[in-house]
């Protein structure tokens, strides 16, 4: 089979381009040919997502695309390339495949004028990927409030959650040090409940006198004011030696990192236009043996299960969240062979069998 990718880069620096990099070399090893649009022939997607002027040229250059290499599907891997699809004569939507990773499969239905496109492609567009049961459920209630009852049960009928997929490590040993270690992937910002982890690590520090480094891995938006609340809220509790901004490392460095890892925390917030669609760096972590710690409530919660391969918590409540460390990195209550067992079940082989499934159902209503 001949798929077309339409992504922003395979670059492997942010869950978008991480995700379409494994299903490029998932779908490459499995025989099908794979072709790849991206930038800087199309504008970044966050331009697609806000700027309608820059939809015409840019639907264009996908339709021209489209035309010289007659891929038998077109999958849109990033959410606001999918402004596009109003764009393009009928019989090229009717080959789409979306993938929903979370806040972008609603936030164009919430403001106009995007709202009128994202309208458009919910209807045209044939099969949908939703990487959680909470997103599915998420997009189809936002369609329901913003768009039509039918459209919400359009939409409900005609996507499939496909969990994203990892690579497993290999021949690798744990390695452990006297100070316990914390780690949490994502960068600074609201959305990664980087403030909640702060408050956390001091409940932790106050409840259990446990000698512990906790690595904030990821971009820092230095600069910006939740980037100065969370350095000021470091100080204001005297947590500078147990805290540590790695901004964000190479592939090896990440590597080194989660074997010395005696659990990963990361407590996500969800608003009304923002949540974590799956929460792959849950997996990602337990490949290595490491347990985590997540939000109870958005597509997180489907990354652990609770008491297994780590615990789910209430990050509005520090002690909570202090005590879930505890039980991992002091008491050892999650076993890394269980969590080892969960990220083998997320694969990206397992992940490109399902979006096979996906492509032959666009195939046969085609």
């Amino acid at each position: 089979m001949k798929i077309l990718l339409v992504c922003e880069h395979l670059g492997e620096t942010d869950g978008w381009s991480r995700y379409t990099k494994n299903v490029q070399n998932g779908l490459t090893d499995t025989g099908h040919e794979v072709q790849v649009v991206s930038t800087p022939e199309l504008p970044k997607p966050l331009r697609c997502a806000h700027n309608p002027f820059v939809l015409p040229s840019a639907a264009k250059v996908l339709r021209d695309t489209i035309e010289e290499n007659q891929p038998d599907v077109v999958h849109i891997t990033v959410e606001p390339y999918a402004m596009l699809v109003p764009l393009l004569p009928q019989k090229m939507q009717q080959n789409i495949v979306l993938t929903i990773h979370g806040s972008y499969g609603i936030r164009p239905l919430q403001k106009w004028p995007m709202n009128w496109f994202a309208k458009k492609y919910y209807h045209q567009i044939s099969q949908f990927v939703s990487v959680s049961r909470y997103t599915k459920t998420v997009v189809g209630d936002a369609l329901e409030k913003y768009s039509s009852t039918a459209a919400a049960a359009q939409f409900l009928q005609s996507c499939t959650v496909v969990q994203t997929g990892i690579v497993m490590p290999k021949g690798y040993k744990k390695r452990t040090k006297r100070q316990k270690q914390l780690v949490h992937v994502g960068g600074v910002k609201p959305r990664k409940g980087v403030l909640e982890l702060v408050r956390a690590c001091a409940a932790y520090r106050n409840a259990y006198k446990t000698d512990f480094r906790c690595t904030i891995v990821g971009n820092t938006h230095e600069g910006s004011a939740y980037t100065r609340a969370v350095k000021q809220k470091i100080a204001n509790l005297n947590l500078q030696k147990h805290i540590v901004f790695s901004g964000q490392v190479s592939d090896e460095k990440l590597h080194g990192i989660y074997t010395e890892a005696d659990a990963f925390v990361m407590p996500s917030r969800t608003n009304s236009n923002t949540f974590e669609g799956y929460g792959l760096v849950f997996i990602e972590a337990n490949a290595y043996g490491v347990p985590c710690i997540g939000p109870d409530t958005s597509g997180a919660a489907e990354a652990i299960v609770d008491g297994k391969t780590g615990y789910h918590v209430n990050i509005e409540q520090p002690k909570d969240i202090a005590e879930k460390i505890h039980w991992i990195v002091d008491e050892k209550r999650i076993g890394a062979e269980d969590c080892k067992k969960w990220a083998a079940q997320h694969t990206v082989e397992n992940m490109i069998k399902r979006l096979e499934k996906v492509y032959e159902l666009l195939q046969s209503e085609g």
